[in-house]
């Protein structure tokens, strides 16, 4: 089967003619252990009703494995934590309620499987509240105190997305 490129030019021309607002602008995929989504969003530029399109294993989505067995889901909300934590390293940045109760905050709507044996299922996030989004030391993709990690959950005195202390 061959595969469908298309360019990000060519996704902003439909998103502009069609009146679509939101889509991401940067690109690229690749984002985190297991997930790949558009990165390089800041997240003070998000509005309600923004978008961005990712893929992550079927169980981040689905919220349950092959056998059955249900993801982490650590603040028990409709995400797992998978799922969340892809969301959040996509930014540059942090949507403070992605890593709570966040069904208020996001939508996320399941696409289509993939890989050889449909393990991997393309998602759409759709931010409909942006309120608790900013940019802080611990979610800016830098290393701003030089001990080779980055940002929440890497960097060990992160204690979350919104810490703005990263050498504390």
């Amino acid at each position: 089967m061959e595969k469908l490129r298309i360019s990000a030019t060519f996704v902003a021309i439909l998103f502009a003619a069609f009146g679509w607002s939101g889509m991401a602008s940067a690109f690229d995929f690749g984002m985190g252990n297991g997930c790949s989504a558009i990165g390089g969003v800041e997240a003070t530029d998000l509005t309600a009703g923004d978008i961005f399109i990712g893929r992550i294993g079927t169980t981040g989505v689905s919220g349950f494995n092959k056998n059955g067995k249900a993801a982490d889901n650590s603040d028990a909300d409709t995400f797992t934590d998978s799922l969340e934590e892809c969301i959040n390293d996509a930014l540059i940045g942090y949507c403070t309620t992605i890593s709570g109760d966040d069904s208020a905050v996001i939508s996320v709507a399941p696409g289509n499987t993939s890989g050889n044996r449909g393990n991997k299922q393309s998602f759409t996030v759709t931010f409909l509240d942006v309120s608790g989004c900013g940019i802080s030391q611990c979610s800016d993709q830098e290393d701003n105190d030089a001990d080779s990690f980055i940002d929440h959950p890497e960097d060990p005195e992160c204690l979350d997305y919104d810490d703005d202390d990263e050498s504390a």
